[in-house]
């Protein structure tokens, strides 16, 4: 990990020697040009020289030192404090109050609890603290616990700027942030979230200094690979045919957005919880699904928007499974209806019941053969996502020992439910021939099949009569020979290097899905269209300008049905505002 406070400290004195050297003969010289020295070398360099600051007033500077990738290029803060509300809130209540001093030269440095002098002040790395609490909803959910504090990781801050303490504590003693005071070590870090002043108020980026002095990357440079725990070259640089539209940062955004999301946010809190979105994390005390808090997706909306709105699309190929991940994919669908491409409109074509129907290729068994003749096969996927069926072997044997087992007839219905976009239609369906109150809808059938495709086997389906497993149990009844299949790919090895057999499964559909959308159907698009079709992927549907809707359905169609060897149902989805019916605002109570 890099020391980005000691490589700026070696910076800083490497000017200073030069400052020196340069001037030793003629100080009157440095002093006459010294606002030309100033825009040069930054003020924070300066004030290491004797007197220089002598006739100059005090000056707090802005000089964040964290690298961009991992501070981004703006921080959102409450519009209740903004910038100057914050400068505002620190004159009033002074920072020498706490662990920060001023030195010699009338700067103000931060101190550590044996009252040693750390760094100079930087206003920007107070702004980072508080963006840290209100993105982290959009970048990092899983840091965020069920009470909607953010958890901070000593570690992880102290490799940004070591002095992060003297900010933490102003910021708490204020009245700005509050802690649950709840650490476990090695478990659980303390969690932080804004004031009640503060959190239920508009969200605005406050951008950092340098956002005007460098450009705007849409595309990351790196990627963290988890198996590794290493940072790796991001493979999307080196695909033209899918990074060329983010270069051209055409994406924008309608006006409004922003406001849109926050009456949203508002009127679900004040409808109450009955009212909110469903989650997938399934709540075992309340024996349902858990809501999400419309607070934390009005934060991750605000940070998505606010990204867009300069380009930084974050757009990244992963490592595990090979799916391009951006802005785009992470923003809630609603929010796509604000979407414009160089001011056109925008759609999106849709594999319908989309996993399902690619576990078609799964049912073929010269899938699995080593020289199969099919153009996407096990032996053709990335090396990572071949490992996972090859280590131990019995994996690869025992489902190519089953599929010679059974009649491909078996498969048939299933298959033509898919190829139709009728699977979750006909779980529902069936659902509601057992009468039941409370009536499976096409929503939770879905949700529920990919908890059955993503999670762990289970021995008791029969017997678990919770509504969590009721779609389950009626695919097992239904198709009882490709239920076996899909366990016996999720089959526990303990010989396997991975550590969760079950995401065989899912990591396999995905990558499938990538090779199919990702590399095959882009790849033709940007051939066959003259490099003049704008795509964006959204994992299993692709996104274009209303004008080559109809080509770039007809791509998917075409390569989806030669790699899985059957024909899909696409639908279109337009992205437009009048699909928000209740745009420009939703209607609010009338007390709020």
């Amino acid at each position: 990990m890099i020391d980005w406070e000691a490589k700026w400290e070696a910076r800083k004195q490497r000017a200073i020697k030069f400052l020196r050297d340069e001037y030793a003969q003629d100080f009157s010289n440095f002093l006459t040009n010294k606002q030309s020295l100033i825009n040069k070398y930054g003020v924070d360099i300066l004030s290491k020289i004797p007197g220089f600051l002598e006739d100059r007033p005090v000056k707090i500077v802005s000089e964040l030192g964290i690298n961009v990738k991992h501070a981004g290029y703006f921080a959102l803060l409450p519009a209740n404090l903004d910038r100057p509300a914050l400068e505002a809130h620190i004159q009033r209540v002074p920072l020498t109050n706490y662990f920060f001093v001023q030195d010699g030269y009338g700067r103000i440095r931060t101190v550590n609890k044996n009252n040693k002098e750390l760094a100079y002040y930087d206003i920007e790395r107070m702004i980072h603290i508080i963006g840290l609490i209100t993105s982290a909803r959009a970048d990092n959910k899983d840091e965020v616990d069920e009470n909607a504090y953010v958890l901070i990781f000593a570690e992880r801050m102290r490799n940004y700027f070591k002095d992060y303490l003297s900010y933490l504590d102003y910021l708490i003693q204020t009245g700005i942030i509050i802690c649950d005071r709840q650490y476990i070590p090695d478990e659980k870090p303390r969690g932080y979230k804004l004031a009640p002043e503060y959190e239920n108020v508009p969200l605005i980026p406050c951008y950092y200094s340098y956002f005007n002095q460098i450009p705007v990357n849409p595309i990351e440079e790196e990627v963290h690979n988890k198996e590794t725990d290493s940072p790796e070259r991001n493979t999307l640089l080196d695909k033209p045919y899918l990074n060329y539209w983010y270069y051209q940062k055409k994406i924008n955004i309608w006006h409004n957005a922003d406001v849109w999301a926050y009456r949203v946010m508002r009127n679900k809190t004040n409808l109450g919880e009955l009212h909110w979105d469903i989650s997938d994390v399934w709540d075992k005390e309340k024996h349902r699904y858990k809501r999400k808090n419309p607070k934390l997706q009005y934060d991750a909306a605000i940070q998505n928007l606010n990204e867009l709105k300069i380009h930084h699309y974050k757009a990244k190929i992963d490592t595990n499974v090979h799916r391009l991940n951006s802005v785009i994919t992470n923003i809630e669908k609603e929010y796509r209806n604000f979407f414009t491409y160089d001011g056109q409109e925008m759609v999106a074509i849709d594999i319908k019941n989309s996993q399902p129907y690619l576990f078609c290729l799964l049912l073929n068994k010269e899938f699995w053969m080593d020289n199969s003749p099919l153009p996407i096969n096990i032996n053709t996927l990335p090396l990572n996502i071949q490992a996972l069926f090859k280590n131990p072997p019995e994996i690869l044997s025992n489902i190519r020992s089953f599929l010679e087992s059974v009649n491909i007839a078996d498969f048939q219905e299933y298959i033509e439910l898919v190829a139709n976009g009728q699977l979750y239609e006909m779980i529902v369906d069936r659902d509601k021939q057992r009468n039941r109150t409370s009536k499976i809808t096409r929503k939770i059938a879905k949700k529920e099949l990919l908890i059955l495709f993503y999670s762990a086997n289970r021995e008791d389906i029969e017997e678990d009569t919770r509504k969590i497993y009721r779609v389950e149990r009626i695919f097992n009844e239904k198709f009882p020979i490709i239920m076996r299949l899909i366990r016996l790919i999720k089959m526990n090895y303990d010989e396997a290097d991975i550590n969760n057999n079950y995401n065989r499964f899912a990591r396999l559909l995905q990558s499938i899905e990538v090779e199919i959308v990702l590399n095959k159907c882009c790849q033709t698009i940007w051939d066959g269209g003259n490099h003049q079709v704008p795509i964006f992927t959204i994992h299993d549907s692709i996104a274009t300008t209303f004008e080559y809707q109809d080509y770039v359905r007809h791509v998917m169609e075409y390569e989806l049905t030669k790699a899985i060897q059957v024909k899909p149902t696409l639908q279109i989805e337009s992205w437009h505002i009048s699909n928000l019916h209740d745009y420009p605002f939703p209607k609010l109570p009338a007390v709020i």
